[in-house]
This record gives C-alpha cells, structure tokens and sequence, in this order.
C-alpha cells in the first residue's frame, strides 16, 4: 500500500495568489506518486486575515487557521486520517522506497501525529526511512498527518488556543507546530511517530508569515526567484549524505 492510498485525503495548503508555490508542490507531489488517485489531493485555499488578534502577525493567525480549518473538515467528512502538506514542501527522491514500510508503520501502531516531514535530528543514517516514536516538540507542519481518534480533542484544544487569555500556560495564540507540540504534551497518551531519514524538507520561498528583507526589493526578486527554483531541483533529487 502506498502513502496516498493509506491517507483519505492530502491537503495541500497555499494561498490562491502564490501560484509560484502551487506548481512546484504539485510538481513535488506527483513525481512521489501521492497524486495517483483522483480526489486524494485537495487544495486548501489559505485562510488570510487582516489582523493578528494577538498572534504574533496577521500572517501566523491565518497559518494557525489554516490548519484548524482543514481538522475541522476532515472530522466533519468522516474522514479517518489525513495528510497534511505546506506549499513549501520538497520531497527527496528516496521517498518512494520508503512508502511500503511508512504505511506497515502507520497500519499496525497506535500513533496520533505522524511526521514524514520535520527538523528533528537525524538518528538513522540511510534510507529506506523507518517511523520512530518521538517526544517532545516538532518544529514545522509541511508535512504531517493526523489520525481520526485524535480530531475531537484536538479541535477542542486549538480551539482554546484561539479564545483562552493571553499567556495561559496551555498555549494561547500561538503557531500550529507550537500548538501541535504543546497539545502532546497536555495529552501523553496521543503518540507521536516521526520518519527517519527525514522524508520531507521546508524549500526556500518568500514566506507569507516573516518576509525577508531582500523579498521587499523589487529587482532582487526574479534573482531571489531562480536562485530558490534551482535549490527546489537539487534538494528533490537529493539523498541524505548529499549537499544541495
């Protein structure tokens, strides 16, 4: 079985103006094969707010919406587990010979989160890549996938997030990986699973959330544009030991 059968459905989250970012992740998705089947992949269309209402930007409050949303309609489709990929993603080209034993993993362990992608440490050397159990935090949300019996609680909890005080001890207005993170720890029993080797690195584009300054320049911009369209193809055709 494949990860794109395994899945009920793969959300691609990119906001409608960032064209850039949509062909280079439906590019990245369908050379790892997880576009095969019609009607597995789903654009989300990016929620865009026009204040922070305590969130560190305007930018990180609809990320976090984002992802809330797309929870909040897997659950309400009667969806069992979903996976979840950022506009930014760039997968590696050993991904396909990892998918057979990912899903054995996913299939006959209880797990809540699983991380194909991350930027954890490395703690396996080569591919195929194996799921290992992970707690603690995980930084980034470009690839992960969430499994059904956790949905209810889940959207409880980023629920609170949205309308608790600022700076209660649970989390409030705080980033999707943060809350990921912070909800794992408030609830032990849901289990983490992370790949190793990493299946899924973040690509280099202008961010949405925290622009650099050189994406402000007008004439740096097709210069900036290239130089991260040639570093998509290399780290796609990378493999752990090789430098992009």
């Amino acid at each position: 079985m494949t990860v794109a059968e395994y899945f009920d459905r793969i959300y691609v989250v990119n906001l409608p103006e960032r064209t850039d970012r949509r062909r280079r992740v439906m590019a990245q998705i369908q050379q790892a094969g997880l576009g095969a089947f019609p009607g597995k992949v789903e654009l989300f269309p990016a929620v865009k707010v026009g204040d922070a209402d305590g969130f560190m930007n305007a930018g990180l409050r609809g990320c976090f919406l984002s992802h809330y949303t797309i929870i909040q309609r897997a659950k309400a489709a009667g969806l069992k587990r979903v996976l979840v990929v950022e506009d930014d993603l760039v997968i590696p080209s050993a991904f396909r010979e990892s998918e057979a034993g990912v899903v054995e993993a996913l299939e006959t362990q209880d797990w809540g989160f699983a991380y194909l992608g991350h930027v954890l440490p490395a703690t396996r050397q080569q591919f195929p890549a194996v799921m290992e159990e992970h707690r603690g935090p995980v930084l980034q949300t470009h690839f992960y996938g969430v499994n059904g019996p956790v949905f209810d609680r889940l959207l409880e909890y980023m629920h609170g997030v949205l309308t608790w005080p600022r700076h209660d001890p649970r989390g409030s207005r705080i980033s999707p990986d943060g809350a990921f993170s912070m909800f794992r720890d408030l609830n032990p029993d849901v289990r983490t699973l992370v790949a190793q080797p990493n299946l899924g690195e973040q690509g280099s584009s202008a961010s949405d959330i925290m622009p650099r300054w050189f994406d402000r320049i007008g004439w740096l911009r097709p210069i900036i544009a290239s130089a991260r369209n040639l570093k998509y193809r290399l780290m796609g055709t990378r493999r752990l030991g090789q430098t992009p």
